[in-house]
């Protein structure tokens, strides 16, 4: 994470709490108005419903404050969601450094469990033992066309850095897994 993804997270962390304490001092002026509101559910609701009272209100002071509390939040609410859009970056330029941080890994080891990681969107992983460490693996079935329906507990898997191969040895034969960088990067 460079210094700039450090500031974007730290700008969207300060609209959150801002966001969330102006929601609520909302929800207490409606509550205390008359308004049905919930604590947790409705919450465009809100924004009706704090209009509504705004026109309804005859205290200028009042009006006003209202009024800063409303707009503070459409604010808040839009710079959340434009500083969220920035973490979004142009699907090929991502594509491309996902091939080359696939590129720069290197696994040699033993396969000692596969499954569909559920919490983890239901990624295909395999758990692969590489001398002293066990590491879970989700790029070399994501990356390589049938690698997971391919191997099995007990086969060994190799891939070396810098190199777009990756080498499945099941059942007393390698199998070779490759991916092509020009379907990645618009190089």
């Amino acid at each position: 994470m460079d210094i700039f993804d450090a500031l974007r997270m730290l700008t969207m962390m300060i609209l959150s709490l801002g966001g969330i304490i102006i929601w609520y001092s909302i929800k207490n002026i409606l509550a205390d108005n008359g308004y049905k509101t919930s604590q947790f559910r409705g919450h465009f609701n809100d924004f009706f419903n704090m209009s509504d009272l705004i026109f309804k209100t005859d205290d200028p002071a009042k009006k006003k404050n209202y009024k800063l509390l409303l707009w503070s939040l459409v604010f808040i609410v839009i710079a959340f969601i434009g500083t969220a859009l920035t973490f979004i970056g142009d699907p090929q330029k991502m594509q491309c450094r996902y091939y080359n941080d696939y590129i720069v890994k290197e696994i040699e080891g033993t396969v000692t469990n596969k499954y569909m990681d559920a919490p983890n969107h239901n990624f295909p992983t395999l758990t692969i033992k590489t001398g002293s460490e066990e590491i879970k693996d989700i790029d070399l079935s994501h990356y390589n066309h049938g690698f997971y329906d391919s191997v099995s507990v007990g086969d060994k898997i190799r891939k070396l850095k810098g190199d777009s191969l990756a080498y499945l040895t099941t059942n007393g034969r390698t199998i070779e897994f490759s991916i092509r960088k020009k379907d990645f990067c618009e190089d």
